[in-house]
């Protein structure tokens, strides 16, 4: 492998290297910035990457980026939560069931608690005025916040609103944030700094299922329907909402009641409540199933476990039609493996059997050897998988970078496959040129898997440790933000819940799901794979289709390599970017056809 380097560094490229070190360090007190350092990064390797012939690496020169991005992350993980944390951040620790936040003196999220953030689709800094809530509630609300931070000694309120769908009673208790005292003048009378909002809304824990299920004998559907109950929903809207008739869910309800020998549907609810804070602690051991939460309509999902050859573990979902016509879901860089409620339905009423593998190292599959090539053992593990299934041939859908494992697969078991959609695909790129286009995330990671592989790791960790301190979904905006249709698939409810729920397999505190990711991303770049795309296209029924705001592969890219590699069909789906298939998967469905 050969590598570039500049012959001498002038002052431009003194600047950025500088620019660099100084945002990076910024990065270290408000995680925030990290989006800052792409523009920078990118200014100061495009040269190099445009110098770069072949499949050459390039040396990026001045410091040792490695060793700054490596302290970078140290600082945002460990070191950073030895700080004594700020107030309004201490007071929500102690809220783990219940969605709760805290405003602040301009009425704005200030912080927001695990269960919020994984509910809620409001950025943190978002203004009261901006909340979906009734106008009167809204007023009502920024009433009683300005009262409680104006007063000394100001106690806890409560304040009853409705939902803005339902218009169903959410409780509000708003509890003062006062400073730490030792922040406070000598001879001052303290006043709030913060006001925390505790609602009646839960985020259930994932033990709390196990726990009704094993003590009452519930199934995983009437648990769904309990848990709708006492989130305060009618049984008109849960039969709505689940697809299934009134007397089905009135059936359900009865059902209900006669196993907790409960009395009445409010008995049933505040029973529900009361046993809500008495779940088993979350942690589980590994030999035990994990499961696939839904947060509001995504019905739950146990993981299953294929044992393959070596011992390793492998983890796959199932959902749709159990005999329908198999389709292997491929879930992309970031594992995209739950789709909204609605199409997890159409899939099953169209009969389609929705099979996703998470890759080793993501979620509950065990990592590889470190020997063992990535992308031709993955291949080896898709193939596992098809035949524990007793699975003549598959059909195939692959989000972004998936493609080059399912052309691996194709090479390996020629004939199992009926056909291939890719999606926002990442193909075979063979210049600078086609980096350069990308928007700055995916430029930021996909162009460091190709020219500096070396620096890549850390760069990925301090994105991941990023991630964890602004939390997912703002991490999230920040990644798919160059496309307007992307921002609004991470702001849709039921879109929102399937991308929160379906990337805990990637997005989490395990370490080896980041260097799954890793892995999987210079294996994608780290080799010319277009001998194996050109066999899959000469004999395999292929769609590839894109949005024009992809910022991956964006239309001149898509063009491009569409003339490169002729044999599939390419279809551009106007105003959408890489998340194409959470806006339009009423379209991408039926390329499956019916079973």
């Amino acid at each position: 492998m050969t590598f570039m380097t500049m012959e001498a560094e002038d002052a431009p490229s003194y600047r950025l290297q500088d620019e660099i070190l100084d945002r990076l360090y910024a990065v270290a007190e408000d995680p925030a910035l990290y989006d800052g350092v792409l523009d920078a990064w990118n200014r100061l390797v495009a040269p190099l990457q445009a110098q770069a012939p072949g499949w050459s690496h390039v040396h990026v020169p001045g410091p040792d980026f490695a060793a700054h991005f490596a302290r970078l992350t140290r600082l945002l993980g460990s070191d950073r939560v030895q700080r004594r944390p700020r107030e309004d951040h201490l007071a929500l620790s102690r809220i783990t069931v219940s969605i709760a936040f805290t405003l602040d003196a301009a009425l704005r999220i200030s912080a927001m608690n695990a269960a919020a953030d994984g509910v809620l689709s409001l950025p943190l800094g978002t203004a009261l005025r901006d909340f979906p809530l009734l106008p009167e509630d809204c007023r009502a609300l920024a009433a009683e916040v300005r009262l409680l931070l104006a007063s000394p000694d100001a106690q806890a309120r409560t304040l009853r609103i409705r939902h803005p769908r339902t218009f169903g009673t959410i409780l509000l208790n708003l509890r003062p944030v006062f400073p730490d005292p030792e922040r406070q003048p000598p001879g001052t009378q303290p006043r709030p700094d913060y006001v925390m909002v505790v609602t009646s809304l839960l985020r259930w824990p994932e033990s709390h299922a196990d726990m009704m299920q094993t003590a009452f004998g519930l199934t995983p559907a009437e648990y769904a329907v309990l848990r709708s109950l006492a989130a305060g929903q009618s049984v008109n809207e849960i039969a709505t909402q689940r697809g299934r008739s009134v007397q089905t869910v009135r059936a359900q309800v009865k059902a209900l009641q006669q196993k907790t020998e409960t009395r009445s549907q409010p008995e049933l609810v505040r029973l529900t409540l009361s046993t809500v804070e008495t779940a088993p602690p979350e942690a589980r051991l590994d030999h035990q199933p994990r499961v696939s939460r839904g947060i509001h309509l995504l019905e739950d999902r146990l993981f299953r476990v294929l044992r393959l050859p070596d011992g390793r573990r492998m983890e796959y979902l199932e959902f749709g039609d159990p005999a329908g016509r198999p389709v292997l879901y491929s879930p992309g860089l970031i594992t995209l493996c739950r789709w909204p409620a609605e199409a997890e339905a159409a899939a099953a009423a169209q009969g389609l059997r929705v099979i996703v593998p998470l890759r080793a190292g993501f979620g509950g599959s065990c990592p590889l050897p470190p020997e063992a090539p990535r992308g031709e053992t993955v291949a080896q593990d898709l193939a596992a998988l098809i035949d524990a299934l007793e699975l003549d041939r598959v059909s195939v859908l692959c989000q972004h970078n998936d493609l080059y494992f399912i052309a691996l697969l194709h090479g390996l078991r020629p004939g199992c496959l009926d056909q291939v959609v890719g999606l926002a695909a990442l193909l075979p790129l063979c210049c600078a040129e086609q980096y350069t286009r990308m928007a700055r995330w995916p430029r930021f990671i996909q162009s460091s898997a190709r020219y500096t592989p070396d620096l890549l790791p850390d760069m990925v960790r301090g994105t991941f440790a990023m991630s964890r301190c602004i939390g997912k979904l703002p991490a999230m905006r920040l990644f798919f933000g160059a496309s307007a249709d992307d921002l609004g698939v991470l702001q849709a409810p039921e879109t929102q819940e399937a991308i929160t729920v379906g990337t805990e397999a990637t997005m989490s505190r395990e370490r080896a799901s980041i260097e799954a990711f890793i892995d999987d991303v210079i294996a994608t770049h780290g080799c010319d794979w277009s001998a194996e795309l050109r066999s899959l296209l000469s004999t395999v029924p292929v769609t590839v289709m894109y949005g024009d705001q992809d910022s991956m592969m964006p239309p001149e890219t898509v063009a491009n390599r569409a003339a490169a590699f002729p044999g599939a069909r390419y279809i551009t789906v106007a105003g959408t970017g890489q998340l194409l298939f959470f806006s339009r998967w009423r379209d991408i469905l039926p390329l499956f056809g019916n079973a």
